[in-house]
């Protein structure tokens, strides 16, 4: 048989519990010895138990004329809080039929009408807040002295008896705030920050976790402690509480027995509370804890709460917890301290080697009622001589610990996270460091794409990007992860989703971000700023802008590179609005970007001083983007079968390219008030043509002599490479990305970067950019990672889902090679390409289920078949390019000089 089937995913997800889709998407990889071997059939099968997949009495499909390596259920109905098992097999393009998958399940999440769980909390100390007090923040922070207000986590619990054998319990976990769980005194939920960030005036989110090891015959205690995470607590440039004041607890354990019955343990106004160690739990603010309060055993059974409190019971949104439909936030490395520099006696400060997204663990020891302090930034002062904390605005970042002196004590704080490479310690001279190391923290990060070069800068870059990545990737995708902001702001967000597309499996953190997207959609289809939706200081001119377009990049994306076509008619008719709310408020196909080019290098060769506004004409650059997203809903509409509305949408890409030519390109051929980035927005969409093409080139070579570079803002940045390759600056393209002269990321490299800048120049000449807003771990210019990928690895999605990848390398000799593997929905598409004296060697591995397209310039040399098989390879030669047609299979190729 030349088929094997191997990973088995339910909406992108292996095993999983608390499944919200009633209707999943099942999927499966394909591998084979053969080239060319391709799937015909399928036949899937779920039943409720594995010795029911035989006869499955859910569903069988039945044998399924398709090449799709994916179906969605069209079983009976999952019952809530099931678990089902299915499994499946194939016929290959012979019509031989495989062995059958391995088994894989998934458990079906709670029901809303069958959820029982109570909303639960305890509000001590929370009518203290004066919401009148100033708070200053964002570019106001040094108009004086917050004294932001931090309540304390309340600690909640109860007992119940667990009777007879246990064969599997769950526990569905849901918080308006954050919460830790735990059973019999161990933590009971894997992961951080629980259950994450919802625009909670329209939802709130649980995960669940198997915990039926943890399930004790007899007495067992369920505990947690509740925080005010982003539901609570200071959220982006606002004081605190925007969702509510009063952070609740849900959760619902469900356990099954050996005899079928079911055992459900909720969350009820039975519980107990009571405020305990923590003195403190706050996103921007940190984290305190008191180990002296700890009350003894008050997570195990026999406790005595009897002075605790009753619980408070309802909540300030009476919804009904939905299964968080993304990845988790997880831990993903910890870094050992590579400096730890002694200030005097007390203090000291500590250097991780990088900046990243989380926090310190300490093993501390000392007396009783010690206290250690840490506050985190990521830099020091140009001198060397302390934290520069100016960068974090009002973002106290600051945790503390206080001892109970029972020898060797360990401090990782919950319910906050920093962005930060540097922490200044206090309180040494009492207590003993035995260890601190850096924990970093932050959305999960699947099936990484493997990318590495011969160009020692490139793959420094490339690292320094997904760096970047793995800080900003919160929940939502960040702007930024160190000051008093960290929001997933839309421009940012969708210019970065592309490069992340390429960096990982990123279609369920897409998938969660564009709900947030929609919920925030107002009643005149414009979609928010920021998502999820938060009301703040100088948002509202962005609402509706270019920087709300992030709902079709991410559902362009989810389709482009995941053929998640199910989930996108489900958002389909929101997208609509959004596109007609731009017709609407446009000014005769002429949209205006608020923004300008942000941050571009227009101003005498510096980015702005006053608020980041760049010299683009801002009409030029909104209408370009107005351009892209009417291609982007032309792709979509296909995607998903609307070929009428692909019709319309390809309709009014003509009326708006029309129009930006009629006002922006003149007699002379050239863009009005161009800058670089508007060349760059304008040659990437197709916006200029025939010699327009030629005087660009010009014009942009000029520039950047003049210049001494690049000049693009942020808005321009992510498509600037490839408005470099459409104006015939291909090795101009390359070069940049090996550039370590300023203006460059290579620059940043040279200045200690471990990740990408917010500006160009945040770093000039030794002394940093004036402005406040001038961080070090920043999504907006680390775009260039997406060009990276599918440039200089020559990987790109021709067809949606990588049906038909286009090989397309651009090949550059002071690189030297890419060796590449992306993880796609089929398998693993490998590209590699290496100089070599006898020509350029080109290797391709291509899974089942994905053609290939390796297109070559026809002035770039004669190509050579060294592996692969003649029969697995139709050329072609049109318009001065060569194609070679590849079916699945591995192949070597030698393009020998002309």
């Amino acid at each position: 048989m030349s088929l094997m089937i191997s990973q088995l995913s339910c909406d992108f997800k292996t095993n999983p519990l608390g499944i919200e889709n009633v209707h999943p998407l099942l999927d499966w990889k394909l591998e084979s010895e053969t080239a060319g071997a391709a799937q015909k059939a399928y036949r899937i099968c779920v039943a409720t138990a594995v010795e029911k997949l035989d006869a499955p009495d859910l569903w069988d499909s039945g044998r399924v004329n398709s090449c799709e390596n994916r179906a969605v259920y069209a079983g009976k109905a999952v019952q809530s809080n099931q678990k089902v098992f299915w499994r499946v097999c194939v016929w290959d393009e012979q019509d031989r039929q495989s062995a059958w998958s391995e088994i894989a399940s998934w458990r079906q999440g709670i029901a809303r009408e069958n959820w029982q769980g109570e909303w639960i909390g305890y509000d001590e100390g929370r009518d203290a807040y004066d919401p009148t007090q100033p708070y200053y923040c964002a570019d106001d922070f040094d108009l004086g002295e917050s004294e932001p207000f931090l309540p304390k986590p309340a600690l909640l619990r109860s007992e119940f008896i667990a009777k007879g054998n246990v064969i599997s319990a769950t526990l569905y976990v849901s918080a308006l705030g954050l919460t830790e769980m735990y059973l019999n005194g161990e933590k009971a939920n894997s992961g951080h920050m629980v259950p994450g960030i919802a625009d909670y005036r329209k939802r709130v989110y649980y995960h669940a976790y198997d915990v039926t090891s943890m399930i004790e015959e007899g007495e067992n205690a369920i505990s947690g402690v509740i925080a005010d995470g982003w539901y609570a607590g200071y959220i982006g440039l606002n004081p605190r509480q925007w969702w509510g004041a009063k952070p609740r607890l849900n959760a619902e354990l469900h356990i099954e027995y050996a005899d079928g019955t079911v055992q459900l343990v909720t969350t009820c106004a039975g519980w107990k509370a009571m405020i305990g160690p923590w003195l403190y739990a706050d996103i921007m603010h940190g984290t305190g804890y008191d180990a002296t309060l700890e009350p003894c055993g008050w997570k195990k059974t026999g406790y005595d709460d009897s002075a605790w409190h009753a619980v408070e019971t309802g909540a300030e949104y009476d919804h009904t917890p939905e299964a968080h439909p993304g990845v988790p936030v997880v831990e993903h490395d910890r870094y050992p301290a590579v400096e730890i520099r002694r200030i005097n006696e007390d203090e000291a400060i500590v250097d991780f080697g990088r900046c990243f997204s989380g926090v310190c663990c300490m093993k501390l020891r000392g007396p009783r009622g010690a206290r250690f302090d840490i506050i985190h930034a990521e830099e020091m002062e140009r001198d060397g001589s302390e934290l520069y904390l100016f960068g974090n605005r009002s973002a106290r970042v600051h945790d503390c610990y206080i001892l109970s002196g029972d020898g060797e004590e360990t401090f990782q704080p919950e319910f906050t996270y920093h962005g930060f490479r540097y922490a200044h310690v206090y309180g040494l001279k009492q207590i003993e460091l035995i260890s601190i190391e850096g924990v970093a923290i932050s959305s999960a990060l699947p099936e990484a794409t493997e990318i590495v070069s011969g160009n020692k800068t490139v793959n420094e870059v490339l690292w320094m990007i997904r760096n970047t990545q793995q800080s900003n990737q919160y929940e939502t995708p960040t702007d930024v992860c160190a000051r008093d902001e960290r929001l997933g702001w839309g421009a940012e967000g969708h210019f970065f989703m592309h490069t992340a597309a390429a960096l990982n499996n990123n279609a369920l953190f897409m998938r969660k971000w564009m709900q947030d997207i929609v919920d925030g959609q107002g009643d005149d289809g414009a979609y928010w700023a920021i998502a999820p939706a938060v009301m703040m200081k100088d948002i509202t001119p962005f609402a509706g802008d270019l920087q709300s377009h992030m709902g079709v990049h991410c559902a362009w994306l989810l389709a482009r590179y995941y053929k998640d076509t199910e989930f996108l008619k489900g958002h389909f008719e929101s997208l609509e609005r959004y596109f007609e709310f731009c017709v609407g408020s446009s000014d005769r196909m002429l949209r205006f970007a608020t923004a300008h080019d942000w941050l571009d290098l227009c101003h005498d060769g510096h980015s702005d001083y006053d608020h980041g506004y760049g010299k683009c004409d801002p009409t030029l650059l909104g209408t370009a983007w107005f351009a892209r997203l009417a291609r982007m809903m032309t792709d979509i509409s296909e995607a998903i079968g609307e070929n009428e509305r692909a019709d319309y949408y390809r309709e009014m890409y003509g009326k708006i390219r029309w129009a930006f030519r009629t006002f922006f390109i003149g007699r002379n051929k050239l863009l009005r008030g161009a800058t670089q980035g508007g060349y760059m927005v304008a040659a990437a969409f197709g916006l200029i043509e025939g010699e327009e093409i030629e005087v660009a080139r010009k014009w942009v070579l000029e520039d950047m002599e003049k210049n001494g570079g690049i000049t693009w803002g942020t808005a321009s940045t992510p498509v600037a490479l490839f408005g470099m390759d459409v104006l015939g600056l291909q090795k101009e393209a390359a070069a940049f990305v090996r550039r370590r002269e300023f203006p460059s990321l290579g620059y940043m490299l040279d200045s200690g970067a471990t990740a990408v800048w917010e500006r160009w120049d945040t770093i000039r000449d030794n002394k940093f950019h004036p402005h406040q807003m001038n961080a070090f771990d920043h999504i907006g210019l680390a775009t260039v990672g997406e060009w990276m990928f599918m440039r200089l690895a020559g990987v790109m999605p021709e067809e949606n889902g990588f049906d038909t990848v286009r090989i397309q390398p651009q090949f550059d000799e002071e690189i030297g090679s890419m060796h590449t593997n992306y993880h796609s929905i089929h398998g693993d598409i490998g590209v590699d390409w290496k100089y070599e004296a006898d020509g350029i060697h080109i290797g391709v591995k291509l899974p089942v289920g994905c053609r290939g397209k390796l297109v070559l310039a026809a002035n770039e040399g004669a190509i050579r078949i060294v592996r692969g098989g003649e029969n697995g390879v139709e050329c072609r030669c049109a318009d001065g390019e060569t194609t070679l047609c590849l079916t699945s299979g591995r192949y070597e190729f030698i393009m020998v000089p002309n």
